[in-house]
C-alpha cells in the first residue's frame, strides 16, 4: 500500500470531524476531561457507537485516551486541532494573497507535515508564526 499524501491525510481528517456527534463531543471535551460513561450521557448515542466516535477521533490526533483503572478517559488533544486549524488558516491566508496579487505565480501550500501522527513542536511553533504573520500582514492590508 502506498503512503497516504498530505491531500488524503487532510481529506479524512475533515471527512472525521464531519460528523455532529463528533463535534459534539469535541465540544464538550473543551470542559476538561470525561470518562466514556459521562460522554455517552450528554451525547446520547450506545456505547458501541461512542467507541466508534472516540477510536476515530483518538486515531486522527484530536482527542487522547488514557486509562485509570478499568476506566477510559478523554481528552483534547489541541495539538491536533491546531495543526488542522493550521492548514486551513495557511490557504485563507493564500487565497488572500492571490486576491492581493493575481499575477503572482506562487504554488497553493500543501497541507504540511503536521498531519503526520506525530509532530515536532518547533515546527509547529514556526508554522503558527509564519501564519500570524500572514493573517497580521492581510488585515493590514485591508485596513489600507
Amino acid at each position: 500500500m502506498l503512503p497516504k499524501t498530505p491531500y488524503e491525510l487532510l481529506a479524512e481528517r475533515l471527512k472525521a470531524m464531519a460528523d455532529p456527534n463528533r463535534i459534539r463531543i469535541i465540544s464538550l471535551l473543551v470542559y476538561g476531561e470525561r470518562t466514556a460513561c459521562q460522554l455517552n450521557r450528554d451525547v446520547k448515542v450506545t456505547q458501541p457507537t461512542l467507541s466508534h466516535h472516540m477510536k476515530i477521533l483518538c486515531g486522527m490526533g484530536v482527542v487522547c485516551c488514557r486509562r485509570q483503572g478499568v476506566r477510559r478517559l478523554y481528552s483534547l488533544n489541541t495539538d491536533g486541532l491546531r495543526s488542522l486549524a493550521g492548514h486551513l488558516l495557511q490557504v485563507a491566508a493564500y487565497a488572500d494573497a492571490q486576491r492581493r496579487n493575481p499575477d503572482s505565480a506562487a504554488d497553493p501550500p500543501a497541507p504540511p507535515a503536521i498531519f503526520a501522527r506525530q509532530q515536532d513542536e518547533q515546527q509547529m511553533e514556526e508554522l503558527f508564526q509564519s501564519i500570524n504573520r500572514a493573517a497580521q500582514a492581510a488585515h493590514k492590508e485591508q485596513t489600507l
